[in-house]
């Protein structure tokens, strides 16, 4: 598994990164590496540059370590930071005096996530929980789901289903690979620290989705 790559350009630029709201612009090239996702039109997505990679966009602090970790189940109000799922429109964008964090170890414990994929170009939206365990120089992880929402559509509880088991690693900028047999891959790129509460950002694919697509993702805690 590698970071994500930034894309060389593509067109139909669907809209500017960390803004909500953003007008969908058509017939444009995209020159700064923004990842673009399907979907109706309204999404904004990150750009996947070295610098947000990196958290080289704000300042990396050392505050004391505090245990945030959280088994709560997450909703959609969770997420209004990142995911409006009324407009259908993405915040990326790091809040200004945010403490970038890169030390996995202030990360194990549990999180409440959302995914936000779009097959068909109808975003469905995934909440569940993870729990984070280092395990040597690797970290397990267990995935156990919320609910989801399709299309638009009411909400589907989701509680009972098996929990997932995925494995993988952070690398020495403290991003997170994680894999299941599925075929599943999550990466978070940006972990922060903002306000009484951490927050992480990236990418998720669903491996056993036959509509397969390549998601944002969002966690937070407590």
């Amino acid at each position: 598994m590698t970071v994500p790559a930034k894309p060389a350009g593509t067109t139909g630029q669907t809209g500017t990164t960390g803004q909500t709201g953003t007008t969908p612009q058509t017939g444009t090239t995209n020159t700064n590496g923004a990842a673009n996702t399907a979907g109706s039109g309204n999404e904004t997505v990150p750009e996947w540059n070295e610098k947000w990679l990196l958290g080289e966009d704000t300042p990396e602090n050392t505050g004391a370590a505090v245990n945030y970790s959280t088994d709560a189940l997450p909703t959609a109000e969770d997420f209004l930071w990142f995911y409006n799922h009324e407009a259908n429109t993405v915040n990326a964008a790091v809040p200004a005096g945010a403490e970038i964090i890169t030390d996995p170890s202030r990360l194990t414990g549990g999180w409440r996530c959302l995914a936000v994929r779009t097959p068909n170009t109808s975003p469905v939206r995934e909440y569940w929980n993870i729990e984070l365990t280092m395990d040597g120089s690797g970290v397990s992880a267990v995935q156990r789901w919320s609910g989801k929402a399709e299309n638009g559509g009411a909400f589907e509880d989701l509680s009972s289903a098996n929990s997932n088991p995925m494995t993988g690693h952070f690398d020495e900028r403290g991003i997170l690979y994680l894999e299941d047999e599925f075929g599943s891959e999550l990466v978070i790129v940006q972990w922060y620290e903002y306000d009484g509460k951490q927050y992480g950002m990236g990418t998720y694919e669903c491996g056993w989705d036959s509509e397969d697509a390549l998601g944002l993702l969002a966690v937070c805690r407590p």
